[in-house]
């Protein structure tokens, strides 16, 4: 993970990964035959059906997603915790599935044919192994987006003005205040320039400026 990963990029790629995460439940898991009274009757179970945990784990990432990128350092932390919680979830329903995907299908057969029983063996497709890899995915980012936080808090510091800069400013508030009328509306001006970046550095680390008492 680089340095230059920006809040906006994470929220985009942890968005993209529950997108991911929700489409590999859409296709076929698992295909078998079911005991119908005419012979047998084919099933076809989706992931939405062998594992439901895993669309609902896609949406919590996704909305974390959207968390991550309107929230302060602790919420975005939780969001993040929440996120992980979901990865690791859609990955053991995709391991469990793999290790047993028989339940799922008896359990469709019974809706497609009133008999719960299979005919033959059970075909699984490679949909599972995909869910199982992006929710490993999803659990690594999570890991590592915490150590960007102290970036996206930064944003915005390299346009502060430098002691060196202040001290210039209020040589010249100084000297053009015997002059005439200028040096005061200078230095009040310079302050709520100041003020200003000092707000714009307290809204990206995700803090409210108008709560600040020194205001």
């Amino acid at each position: 993970m680089k340095a230059s990963l920006t809040r906006g990029r994470a929220v985009l790629l942890v968005g993209l990964l529950g997108i991911v995460l929700v489409g590999t439940s859409l296709p076929t898991w698992a295909r078998g035959e079911g005991r119908g009274t005419d012979g047998p009757v084919p099933i076809v179970l989706a992931g939405t059906d062998a594992a439901p945990a895993v669309p609902s784990a896609g949406l919590v990432i996704i909305v974390a997603a959207l968390v991550i990128g309107l929230s302060g350092r602790a919420t975005r932390i939780a969001a993040l915790a929440g996120a992980g919680l979901a990865a690791l979830l859609a990955g053991w329903s995709g391991i469990a599935f793999l290790g047993d995907p028989e339940p799922p299908l008896v359990s469709a057969a019974g809706e497609a044919t009133r008999v719960r029983d299979l005919v033959g063996a059970v075909s699984v497709t490679a949909w599972p192994v995909v869910t199982v890899v992006a929710a490993a995915v999803v659990a690594l980012v999570v890991l590592v987006l915490p150590w960007q936080f102290g970036r996206w808090a930064a944003v915005g510091r390299r346009y502060q003005r430098g002691p060196a800069d202040s001290a210039d400013t209020a040589d010249t508030a100084g000297q053009a205040g015997p002059s005439g009328q200028a040096g005061p509306a200078d230095d009040g001006s310079a302050a709520r320039r100041v003020r200003a970046m000092d707000d714009w550095d307290a809204i990206g680390r995700g803090e409210d400026p108008s709560a600040d008492p020194d205001r």
